[in-house]
């Protein structure tokens, strides 16, 4: 076996990273910033696929921590290939590997047996959406492969496989938010008459999981009660095309607007200029589930309360206060849960806002901190 390298040093393996969108790339980017200020060496491996080099170079030259990245390939096994071979590279110079998200944790798999390494795997939910059972079976070996298994909610925690005795320790930790990055923002020019009330908004992939079109189905329900009501759909539009069909289908023409994938100031004068986060995400027959919800947080941070699935992590992302959770999304219960918020507005928001700053990122990597070093 190689020898170890000098303590403290960390490498984060994630499928993505910043500036790409993405909650995984999200909580690589501020974890590895939050442990280089405790004393780690870090280095992060992850995919990009979305974003050229040169805006990656601008970003990654600006970090107190090193970055390598995948620049993915046309053929998946290409791609696959150039992940197992920095993956051996880098953990082979560090002490500590935490492998976060899918493809990190099914490599560490096949390296882990070859590495003398604290091995640690940061699960978040969409990587125990596997309907076939070789899938199940190696996910399953690879995970028993780690000393330790965070899980990002309970919820999450609820659906891991089972290990045994002898199996990984199992810990929560929640994610986070940077709180300074809202104290600032303003509705840059957005107002009740262009924005609706209330105004509604989705930031997320546009996707089964997160329930855009639960909540685009219920339109017209919530219409009633809240004639002036608007839709602000923000994100990846994986689904935008079905969904903007839907929404013509049930003559929401203006009411719903979809504006693809934002700049991260874009869509925090977005959230700033509207009154209720909607994630009804919902467990889809694959298997994916939200494994928590920072677009939560991030609304919180802005005064925006949240109205979330129960069935899912989004329940260790907001209290009672801080918004509501409803059972299965249906368009009286979302209905219902904005009328609750728009009832006491100023008591959600404040709620919301005391929440988020008990989530930041500074004090979610003291427990990583902690755990990396026990």
């Amino acid at each position: 076996m190689p020898q170890l390298p000098p303590s403290r040093s960390l490498l984060w393996i994630a499928p993505e990273l910043f500036p790409e969108p993405g909650g995984i790339g999200n909580q690589a980017a501020y974890m590895a910033g939050h442990l280089s200020l405790l004393g780690w060496k870090v280095t992060v491996l992850a995919d990009t696929c979305l974003i050229s080099a040169q805006e990656a170079k601008a970003f990654d030259k600006k970090q107190p921590y090193t970055i390598r990245r995948i620049f993915r390939s046309r053929a998946v096994w290409a791609t696959y290939w150039k992940r197992i071979q920095n993956f051996y590279a880098q953990a082979k110079r560090n002490e500590v590997v935490v492998c976060s998200g899918k493809w990190p944790i099914w490599v560490a798999g096949l390296v882990s047996p070859f590495l003398s390494r604290k091995w640690v795997a940061v699960v978040h939910g969409s990587e125990l959406d596997l309907s076939r059972l070789v899938g199940r079976w190696w996910l399953r070996r690879s995970l028993r492969r780690f000393d330790k298994v965070i899980a990002v909610s309970s919820y999450t925690a609820q659906h891991l496989p089972s290990f045994g005795p002898k199996g990984p320790q199992v810990q929560v930790i929640g994610n986070g938010i940077e709180p300074t990055e809202f104290e600032r923002v303003g509705m840059n020019g957005y107002s009740r008459s262009t924005h609706g009330y209330p105004a509604l908004i989705t930031v997320g992939s546009v996707k089964e999981r997160k329930g855009q079109r639960k909540v685009i189905e219920a339109m017209p329900h919530i219409l009633k009660q809240f004639p002036n009501a608007k839709y602000h759909v923000v994100g990846l539009p994986n689904e935008t095309d079905a969904l903007r069909n839907l929404a013509d289908s049930l003559g929401l023409n203006g009411t719903v607007k979809f504006y693809g994938v934002q700049s991260r100031e874009a869509t925090q004068h977005l959230l700033k200029a509207s009154d209720v986060f909607l994630l009804p995400s919902q467990h889809t027959e694959k298997g994916d589930f939200e494994g928590y919800g920072i677009a939560i947080l991030e609304a919180n941070a802005l005064g925006v309360p949240a109205v979330a699935s129960l069935h899912s992590g989004s329940r260790d992302a907001m209290n009672d206060e801080s918004g509501v959770l409803v059972e299965d999304a249906s368009p009286k219960d979302l209905t219902e849960a904005i009328a609750t918020i728009v009832k006491k507005p100023e008591s959600y928001s404040k709620a919301a806002i005391q929440f988020s700053k008990s989530r930041s990122w500074e004090r979610v990597a003291q427990e990583y901190h902690k755990l990396l070093l026990s």
